[in-house]
């Protein structure tokens, strides 16, 4: 590190390497802050949860949820397209009336 990189203020940082405190991987101490933060394990640990309280419930049923789960969001990722077709195609409607009756 440089003389400046390591004054904060006009007074020396502290000992620890940045990576340290900052929750980043200790080989990657040029990496960026929000890059190199470790959220993925957390996402991965909510994961494990879900399946092993999706695999804990009687009678197949916690399968059945993550398959509804599942084509639940593959629908909300299509949605806005199929909104957005059919009003187009209202408006279509709308605007060959008007024109008829006009």
């Amino acid at each position: 590190m440089t003389e400046a990189s390591e004054q904060v203020g006009g007074a020396t940082s502290s000992s620890a390497p940045p990576f340290a405190t900052a929750g980043l991987d200790a080989d990657d101490e040029t990496a960026t802050f929000i890059t190199a933060l470790k959220t993925d394990q957390r996402a991965e640990k909510r994961k494990v949860r879900r399946a092993e309280l999706l695999e804990s419930l009687p009678g197949g049923h916690g399968a059945r949820i993550a398959h509804a789960h599942q084509e639940l969001q593959q629908l909300a990722g299509t949605l806005d397209n199929k909104v957005g077709d059919l009003l187009n195609a209202h408006e279509k409607d709308f605007f060959l009336a008007y024109k008829t009756h006009m």
